[in-house]
């Protein structure tokens, strides 16, 4: 598991390569499926499959996502707290961009409710 996630890591994203990414994003997921991933690393899968989450090519998005609710559904004791950290970081984040922006987020919120 830690070889597919390396080869994601060091693949130069194209068109051409992104089928092989989504390959090793597979071969995860049956790993985990399975029940073949070593407990120990979970939780460097969970912040693996978020750093794919950050690439801009929707397929790879969905592909990560997938596999990460396979890992959340299935060791979620393990990786949970990991998940949420990250979450919090992200939203944190993200409110203090907009605080910078002058943006309030409440505005942020109400748009994407009125749409």
């Amino acid at each position: 598991v830690l070889q597919l996630l390396r080869s994601i890591e060091t693949t130069p994203l194209s068109i051409s390569t992104i089928r092989s990414v989504e390959l090793c994003i597979s071969k995860i997921q049956t790993e985990l499926s399975a029940g073949r991933v070593p407990e120990a690393y979970l939780p460097v899968l969970v912040h693996g499959l978020i750093g794919v989450l950050h690439i801009r090519f929707s397929d790879l998005q969905k592909s990560s996502l997938d596999c990460l609710a396979v890992l959340l559904e299935r060791h979620t004791p393990t990786v949970w707290d990991g998940y949420v950290q990250y979450l919090r970081h992200y939203v944190s984040t993200s409110s203090e961009l907009h605080e910078e922006l002058n943006v309030p987020t409440t505005a942020c919120v109400t748009m994407t409710k009125s749409n």
